[in-house]
C-alpha cells in the first residue's frame, strides 16, 4: 500500500519535493535535469511501494486577505484551511501514481453540469439551519462560503465530486495553489517512475507532508 497523502498551501511557499528510490541507496541530485523551477533531493526509499514525501511548507491564508465577516478570526482561518487542506490530500492519496497521470493527461477543463452542481450544493447549504449553524459554530460566516471539492478537478479530482461547503476565501486560495504546484509534483511522478521502470505505478501512492498538520 501507499502512504495516504495529508494536506497543499498558499502560491508563495516553499517546496521540496523529494524522490526515494528503493533498496536504500542515495542516488545523488536530480534538479539539474529537471531545471531549477524543480528541486528533486534524491534520498534513500522506505520501500518500493511508497512514493516518498514530497514536502511543502504552506503559508495559511492571512486574516487580512480574506473576506467574510470581519468577526472570523485567524484561528478559524487556519483550522478551516486545515480542514480543506486535510480533505483534498487525503483524496489524492488514495489515487495511485497511475490513474493520477491518466486524469492529469486528460481534459482538466470543467464538464458541463459542474458548476450547476455547486450552485446546488451552495443553495442547499444556504438553506440548511443545520449547516449554517455548523459554520458560526466553528467561527465562519455562513454566507461567505463555496461547494467544495474532495479534490479539485485541476488536480486530478471529479469535478463533480463535492463534499460539502466551505469557507470561500480558503476554497479560492487552494485553488490557486494547485495551479502552482501541478508541473512540480507532476515532475516528481515522473522523476519516481524514471528511476523505477519496472515498477507497476497502479500499486504505488503518493505522500505529501505539511509539517504543521502532523
Amino acid at each position: 500500500m501507499g502512504q495516504i497523502f495529508r494536506p497543499v498551501a498558499d502560491i508563495v511557499t516553499t517546496t521540496i519535493p523529494r524522490v526515494m528510490r528503493a533498496g536504500g541507496d542515495a542516488v545523488g541530485d536530480l534538479s539539474k535535469k529537471f531545471g531549477t523551477k524543480v528541486d528533486l533531493d534524491v534520498a534513500a526509499i522506505r520501500g518500493i511501494d511508497k512514493f516518498d514525501k514530497y514536502t511543502m511548507t504552506p503559508t495559511r491564508r492571512r486574516r487580512e486577505d480574506a473576506r467574510g465577516d470581519d468577526a472570523v478570526t485567524q484561528d478559524a482561518l487556519d483550522a478551516e484551511f486545515d480542514r480543506q487542506l486535510d480533505e483534498q490530500l487525503a483524496a489524492l492519496g488514495r489515487i495511485d501514481l497511475a490513474t493520477w497521470r491518466a486524469a492529469m493527461d486528460g481534459n482538466r477543463t470543467r464538464p458541463p453540469g459542474s458548476i450547476a452542481e455547486q450552485r446546488r450544493i451552495l443553495d442547499q447549504a444556504n438553506e440548511s439551519a443545520e449547516i449554517r449553524a455548523d459554520l458560526i459554530e466553528r467561527g465562519l460566516d455562513p454566507d461567505f462560503v463555496a461547494a467544495t471539492h474532495r479534490l479539485d478537478g485541476i488536480a486530478g479530482g471529479d469535478w463533480l465530486d463535492i463534499s460539502g461547503v466551505g469557507d470561500r476565501s480558503i476554497n479560492s486560495s487552494l485553488g490557486s495553489q494547485w495551479r502552482a504546484r501541478i508541473p512540480q509534483l507532476t515532475a516528481a511522478v515522473d522523476a519516481f517512475a524514471d528511476l523505477h521502470p519496472d515498477v507497476d505505478l497502479g500499486s504505488v501512492n503518493m505522500d505529501i507532508f505539511i509539517p504543521f498538520l502532523r
